[in-house]
């Protein structure tokens, strides 16, 4: 008896376990921009990573208790099985430059990742855009065997394909792939709501933190004629590209 197409993608998810590592320099963005998404990858047995880079914040003291941030994040992964890496690079203080570029590679060496979400280019803020050239630097060093981690990581052994987040609102981003996220959407509002120390954005903007995530959640639903989704660009980069699907 044949298979149809759909019953053997169903079967090949069933098996298939992919590490996922979703990376960004503040606690609480990647839950914002992609949680729905790693929701869908924990619930296919795949292993969720979600890289925090910034708890030490000197230059900008919105984060006034890191431990109790650190707990909050811990969390909010708890929520869909996922494990954090932390990191402690100071806000607003983020440098394309190699001691930078060694820290994102360890934890892109530790989580050793099938799959990398990072924020986008087009970002907001300017960790964010840092960071979107700090992830694909830092990814393509953490599979070189010769270059020398500073924690003494060995070196990955997968060219991961990387996908960048939306942003906040949508503004200057130009979807390319689609996560239809509506069975896990009160998922990712659990996890965005283990964060107490976010109320300050809802001040800051004068926008109900919430309310935004979910407008632009909607929004994007629409253009794929769903109640949910989020979006991503992917990195067109030799070795980066995939033909298959890669996202749930």
């Amino acid at each position: 008896m044949m298979c149809s197409v759909l019953e053997l993608i169903t079967a090949w998810k069933g098996w298939i376990n992919m590490r996922v590592l979703a990376i960004s320099p503040h606690p609480g963005y990647v839950e914002l921009m992609c949680g729905g998404t790693l929701a869908k990858f924990s619930e296919e047995n795949n292993e969720v990573f979600i890289g925090h880079a910034t708890f030490v914040s000197k230059d900008f003291p919105r984060f006034k208790d890191n431990e109790k941030l650190r707990k909050q994040a811990a969390q909010a992964a708890s929520i869909i099985g996922a494990e954090c890496l932390y990191g402690e690079l100071a806000e607003l203080n983020s440098f394309d430059d190699r001691s930078f570029r060694d820290a994102v590679m360890d934890v892109i060496r530790a989580a050793r990742p099938d799959v990398i979400l990072a924020p986008a280019l087009t970002s907001n803020h300017v960790d964010q855009r840092t960071f979107s050239e700090l992830v694909f630097n830092a990814a393509y060093g953490s599979t070189i065997p010769n270059y020398i981690s500073p924690a003494g990581i060995e070196p990955s052994q997968t060219r991961a394909p990387i996908f960048y987040m939306d942003t906040i609102n949508g503004v200057n981003f130009s979807p390319e792939v689609y996560v239809d996220t509506s069975q896990v959407w009160e998922k990712k509002v659990k996890m965005i709501q283990a964060y107490s120390e976010l109320d300050w954005i809802s001040e800051y903007t004068g926008t109900e933190l919430l309310q935004m995530c979910e407008t632009l959640s909607r929004v994007r639903g629409i253009q794929v004629q769903v109640e949910h989704s989020e979006c991503f660009q992917m990195e067109k980069a030799w070795g980066r590209l995939r033909a298959e699907r890669v996202l749930p």
